[in-house]
């Protein structure tokens, strides 16, 4: 109900904890992502530390590792069968990262 009738997570704010839970759980090489929503990615992934902006890659949903969303202008979930990170605010999941392969 609160996906479709309010903004959860309208500034996506949440990208950023979701984008150090990636470079945190893969240490190592590059990170290839896609998302629904590229503006709240990139303004986010500038506020990560160097070493971690560099290893974050933007590409299209066949050819990247993760898919992530806030569910703004999409407010259903998505098809990918593996979540792989959420994070959830007033008991509604306000961002997610699917794992694509």
């Amino acid at each position: 109900y609160l996906r479709r009738h309010y903004e959860m997570d309208y500034w996506g704010a949440s990208y950023y904890q979701a984008l150090n839970y990636l470079t945190n759980k893969d240490h190592f090489g590059t990170i290839k992502v896609s998302t629904n929503m590229r503006f709240p990615l990139f303004n986010n992934v500038e506020m990560l530390q160097a070493r971690d902006r560099q290893r974050i890659h933007y590409t299209t949903p066949d050819s990247a590792d993760y898919f992530m969303t806030n569910f703004r202008l999409h407010p259903d979930d998505f098809t990918y069968p593996v979540t792989e990170y959420s994070i959830q605010a007033y008991n509604n999941t306000i961002m997610r990262i699917y794992r694509t392969r």
